[in-house]
């Protein structure tokens, strides 16, 4: 959320994928503590989306995905100033 300059109210859906989020029960994610309970109602599991992923690139030739590609970036949070103190304050033992 830091980096996109957003707040918790801007999320409107909370998309978990692959493997983990097929085991995941949706209770054991507020348990945890690895979302907010404010995402209570906004989080969707979506199963294997590499897989849609690449189909979906694979068929598709529009400027619509070009654009998307261009604008997606990836973000290591751990290389982010503030991870490992946010890090050190959630960790419930």
């Amino acid at each position: 959320l830091n980096y996109g300059g957003k707040k918790f109210s801007d999320i409107k859906k909370v998309f978990i994928g692959g493997g983990f989020g097929f085991y995941l029960n949706p209770e054991s994610v507020f348990k945890i503590k690895m979302l907010p309970h404010c995402f209570y109602d906004k989080i969707e599991f979506c199963g294997n989306t590499v897989l849609g992923g690449l189909l979906k690139a694979y068929v598709t030739a529009s400027d619509d995905y070009e654009k998307f590609v261009l604008l997606t970036r990836a973000v290591n949070l751990a290389e982010g100033e503030e991870f490992q103190k946010v890090f050190i304050e959630n960790l419930n033992f």
